[in-house]
């Protein structure tokens, strides 16, 4: 079939021109694999990120709180010599002490302390230092802004000497040496209920709630004070951190027992917080930028919230009575660490 004549020597200039248009392919065809490449390493690398990130694995109510003394239970921790155990306590009322409950929410045990002021309770950290097993208790709500100072008491944790039961619920005293902490904010009255403890830096971290009642939308603050044993009232300022993690209602926080992440709680979210190699948790929460968002369940007044003693799990409670135990299962790969 004879080519059109608008057709006639396309060919022999193609034949000419073979070489550059080889060329020109070449060209083309190593673009084209360097862009798939380039298309193929971008889409896997936030599918390999998220394989790396930190996610909930699901939700469990391990039990309900069935004490009557505990109508408050604002902060918790798990025990360190007692297992499957954790210490909670009321922020104020008519029962002050320390209440040891087991997963299921039974009372298996009660600690009176007489040498503590019951001022505004709202946060409580256990943590092993120097080989000893400590608790510490914070003394630092304030809803009125009111208050010149806050008190971080440290105490070894209660050893009641004997076997627990619930059926039985022991009952001691503690009259171990205390140690206490008297601070003041840097920028006036604060209220505050979450403080975490960073046992490798000694320094104890707090984030504030709002300055008062009057102003509920304000927005969380960091700050720091040294972990230091002192019999004696030896008052400190505590230093300010910039962040810009800023979230109003703070109402609970804890690091956790092998030190590597640490969670912040609001009413309704918890973020999780990673620590990488070489980084200090002050480096962290000045970087204030979570790793994972957790929607909480719903509660009629969430604020305590802590570890597992694997570190792989978040147990929360909340005030008011026979209220539940919410278990939250995180699937936290292990990089970096």
């Amino acid at each position: 079939m004879r080519r059109p004549r608008a057709m006639r020597g396309v060919k022999p200039f193609l034949w000419r021109n073979r070489q550059s248009f080889e060329g020109l392919r070449t060209v083309f065809s190593g673009s084209a694999i360097v862009g798939l490449v380039a298309l193929s390493l971008s889409l896997q690398t936030p599918l390999f990120a998220q394989k790396r990130a930190i996610e909930v694995g699901g939700f469990q109510k391990t039990g309900k709180i069935q004490h009557a003394m505990i109508d408050e239970s604002s902060g918790l921790t798990p025990s360190t010599r007692y297992r499957n155990c954790y210490w909670t306590h009321n922020d104020n009322g008519p029962n002050p002490g320390l209440f040891l409950m087991n997963v299921a929410g039974q009372l298996m045990g009660i600690v009176e302390l007489p040498q503590i002021e019951f001022r505004d309770w709202e946060d409580l950290a256990s943590f092993s230092y120097r080989g000893k097993d400590y608790l510490l208790l914070a003394d630092v709500g304030d809803n009125l802004a009111r208050h010149r100072s806050g008190r971080l008491y440290i105490f070894p944790e209660p050893d009641f000497g004997e076997e627990l039961s619930p059926k039985k619920q022991s009952t001691m005293q503690l009259n171990s040496d205390i140690h206490v902490i008297e601070f003041s904010y840097p920028d006036g009255a604060r209220d505050c209920e979450a403080v975490m403890v960073d046992v490798e830096q000694q320094e104890i971290f707090l984030v504030s709630k709002v300055k008062g009642e009057k102003d509920q939308h304000e927005v969380s603050s960091f700050y720091s004070v040294p972990l230091v044993f002192s019999t004696t009232f030896q008052p400190v300022v505590a230093r300010r951190l910039k962040s810009p993690f800023q979230k109003p209602l703070i109402t609970g926080a804890q690091i956790s027992p092998d030190q590597s992440l640490a969670v912040i709680r609001s009413y309704s979210t918890a973020w999780v917080f990673r620590r990488r190699d070489g980084e200090t948790w002050e480096t962290v929460f000045r970087r204030g930028q979570p790793e994972k968002r957790v929607v909480l369940p719903l509660q009629r007044q969430g604020e305590a919230i802590c570890f597992t003693p694997n570190g792989r799990s978040l147990l929360i409670t909340s005030e008011g009575l026979e209220q539940r135990i919410w278990k939250i299962d995180l699937k936290i790969p292990q990089i970096d660490r």
